[in-house]
């Protein structure tokens, strides 16, 4: 890999983090589908950026996209304070 296409997947990762915090900043419905194939990323910055927009979109369809993300936590460490915050806040949204 040649740093010309590192610095070209940074740019490419920092775009899709952009556009994920949009879409929950926004509240952008239509583009709640796509988050499920985002929490899966392999950038903990948009996997991060993914459990905020899920949860400021709340509601019932954010559920299966933030378990999907509680699952893979332990395998990442301690960092599981976003998609808590995001779980809380999905299920008083839900009451």
């Amino acid at each position: 890999m040649t740093p010309h296409s590192v610095e070209s997947r940074w740019v490419l990762e920092a775009d899709v983090r952009a556009a994920v915090r949009l879409v929950g900043l926004l509240k952008f419905e239509s583009e709640r589908e796509y988050l499920s194939d985002l929490a899966a990323d392999r950038d903990r910055g948009v996997r991060t950026a993914v459990v905020v927009a899920a949860g400021r979109l709340g509601g019932e369809k954010a559920v299966p996209v933030l378990r999907k993300r509680v699952r893979t936590v332990g395998r990442e460490g301690p960092s599981s304070a976003g998609v808590n915050t995001s779980l809380n806040q999905t299920a008083s949204d839900r009451c």
